[in-house]
């Protein structure tokens, strides 16, 4: 299931709006702008992907604690992590 982290620490369940897949706009919903893949290296989330705003550093995102923890980098503003079978 998909999840949004929020900088703040909240996370929020997300679930296709059709079919199976999340679709584009809910998945630059979710991150408030274009979305950009973010390399995963925590081995407890092999089958994960994470995309984040592609803006943030220009747009002044906050750092997201949570998210960073998991892509073992630095990572601003809310992402949204799914499953790899939930985006084509």
């Amino acid at each position: 299931m998909a999840q949004i982290f929020k900088v703040n620490g909240q996370i929020e369940n997300v679930t296709p709006n059709q079919g199976e897949e999340l679709s584009l706009e809910q998945l630059q919903g979710a991150v408030e702008g274009y979305i950009e893949l973010v390399p995963i290296i925590n081995p407890q989330y092999t089958n994960k992907i994470m995309f984040c705003n592609e803006d943030g550093i220009r747009l002044g995102k906050e750092l997201n604690l949570n998210a960073s923890n998991i892509a073992g980098q630095r990572i601003l503003g809310d992402v949204i992590l799914c499953d790899k079978g939930e985006v084509s």
